[in-house]
């Protein structure tokens, strides 16, 4: 009996150090998701090869094991693998990869959310800059590029069938809508019968600025593309935003960024974006709105463009702002870490942001993906 007692002492022993284990386990950290960089920058030419190849690391900060999985925004970034576990301490390295082909010179920016079901800091995010610089343009052998007059109609008809370069100032526009192709007319001279004329053919409208007979209108542009011929007349048809540009903006150096719809330019004035509005300061996604509009401008010179105001209240230059043809208000829009925010009369592209908000809304970005 002695002894059948001390074997029952030993077991209730060993199921109570059991517990005790049990519960200590229970009681310990559950697996902590962390990441790093917060940001990637990838440069790339416009029709060149894509950038080199990135790396995100992710690692189990805590106990136990990591199950993660990431998503991105962009369809021409590339993310391998997209999930996997990781034990503590150890870490997970997944390469970024960009496909450029069929991008138009201009910033790009995208979100990697990562997440961890059951673990502490999820999910997280890191920004993903791209900027696509334009081709270099045509020189001549004496090193300075041959700019053909807009409104020299003998020289343009002498170089038909070459690929040249016109500047002029768009006199007159037209969106024939009713008509078959839905061209959009910019023309250089006023009668436009028989002088140069640059073509925007309907299946091509939307890649170009929101109402492009609107957006080019009484500016002066530098236009690069096959010179053609139609009932005797000059002219070039686009089918690429890169082949056109404003040359009379307004050009500056950003040296600051303020938050996420504000910077500050060359010369201390500060710009406020028309149209959109971010989050202030303690508001949620406030951080990640100021870093999205930092990757975005910061250091480079951009092209301030003007709607009906010139100033705010606060003394604040109000300007659409441009890097190369990607509108740097509607991109924070489109990319969830700003919102619509229309105030009259400065209102030219108004539908245009209102466009891009909806698509982010309906993908959940940024902003749009946190809880109420």
């Amino acid at each position: 009996m002695k002894s059948t007692g001390k074997w029952r002492s030993l077991l209730l022993l060993g199921v109570a150090l059991a517990l005790l284990g049990s519960t200590a386990a229970c009681g310990g950290k559950a697996p902590s998701l962390a990441t790093g960089p917060a940001s990637f920058s990838f440069t790339a030419e416009q029709g060149g090869a894509n950038p080199p190849d990135q790396t995100l690391s992710i690692w189990n900060s805590g106990d136990g094991i990591l199950s993660w999985s990431l998503s991105s925004s962009a369809d021409w970034l590339v993310t391998s693998p997209s999930s996997g576990s990781c034990s503590t301490g150890e870490i997970d390295n997944i390469t970024l990869s960009v496909s450029i082909p069929g991008m138009n010179a201009g910033n790009y920016a995208a979100i990697i959310t990562i997440t961890a079901p059951g673990a502490t800091n999820t999910p997280q995010a890191a920004v993903v800059n791209l900027n696509i610089e334009p081709v270099a343009e045509q020189e001549e052998e004496g090193g300075e590029e041959q700019v053909l007059d807009a409104l020299d109609t003998a020289m343009l008809l002498a170089h038909a069938g070459e690929t040249g370069i016109v500047e002029g100032v768009v006199v007159r526009t037209y969106y024939a809508r009713s008509s078959k192709g839905q061209p959009t007319f910019l023309n250089f001279h006023d009668p436009y019968e028989g002088y140069f004329t640059a073509v925007i053919w309907g299946e091509d409208r939307d890649k170009f600025p929101s109402a492009p007979e609107t957006y080019y209108q009484d500016k002066m542009v530098r236009i690069t593309g096959l010179i053609e011929t139609y009932k005797g007349a000059p002219e070039i048809v686009l089918t690429d935003p890169a082949q056109i540009r404003v040359v009379e903006y307004e050009e500056a150096v950003v040296t600051g960024i303020i938050d996420g719809d504000t910077i500050e330019i060359e010369g201390g004035e500060s710009v406020r974006y028309i149209g959109i509005n971010a989050p202030e300061m303690g508001e949620p996604y406030y951080q990640e709105a100021t870093q999205a509009n930092r990757n975005l401008v910061e250091g480079k010179r951009v092209r301030l463009e003007k709607d009906i105001e010139d100033k705010d209240e606060y003394g604040r230059l109000l300007r659409y702002v441009w890097v190369y043809h990607t509108m740097v208000n509607a991109e924070l829009v489109r990319l969830g870490y700003a919102y619509s925010y229309s105030y009259r009369p400065n209102t030219r592209y108004q539908e245009y942001i209102l466009q891009v908000e909806k698509e982010a809304r309906e993908q959940e970005r940024g902003l749009w993906g946190l809880s109420p």
